[in-house]
């Protein structure tokens, strides 16, 4: 049921039961809430002819959890710019103003001359004076000692542990942008 036969469209619902089937979860429908549809998010290049009609995007639905959150934020993205997490900026200040606890994985951002520490310069200065921002930086070896400190690759957002945001974008201008990305 992930393709409508009629017209030919992707149905959410279907590429998330078939996508459950693929893990064995298909046999257990009461693990999921009925009052929650799964979604399909789309992120097309500007050039895209469909990108005016295809619904929701990436980035849509990435502030739409940002802007939802109560209690609890986790953003996992291993590789961020500035305008990328530039976007989601004023939301997350929003929400670390409303007593939000926002947790972010990112790839390198120990190392100060970095993009992604540069990307959350700003963020964790004005977090200082308005709430808890937690920053955890994975850090990948390179060559052999990729084996032992392997990339961070996953890509999340969660929200108050109750909705999440699975896919492959990256919080950077490209992935949120011009990239093809799925959610």
């Amino acid at each position: 049921d992930a393709l409508d036969p009629r017209t030919r469209a992707l149905s959410a619902r279907g590429v998330s039961r078939f996508l459950s089937s693929l893990v064995g979860d298909a046999a257990h429908p009461h693990t999921q809430k009925a009052t929650q549809s799964p979604e399909l998010v789309w992120t097309l290049p500007n050039s895209h002819p469909s990108r005016s009609i295809r619904g929701q995007t990436y980035l849509d639905c990435c502030l739409r959890l940002v802007r939802e959150a109560k209690e609890s934020l986790t953003i996992v993205s291993p590789f961020i710019d500035p305008a990328g997490i530039g976007t989601l900026s004023v939301p997350l200040l929003d929400a670390l103003s409303h007593g939000v606890g926002v947790r972010l994985f990112v790839h390198d951002a120990l190392n100060i001359g970095t993009l992604t520490s540069r990307a959350l310069e700003e963020l964790r200065r004005e977090a200082d004076r308005r709430g808890d921002l937690s920053v955890f930086s994975a850090e990948a070896g390179a060559g052999r000692d990729r084996l032992l400190n392997p990339l961070l690759h996953a890509k999340l957002v969660i929200r108050d542990d109750q909705a999440l945001l699975l896919g492959s974008a990256n919080l950077t201008s490209h992935a949120l942008g011009s990239n093809f990305e799925a959610g």
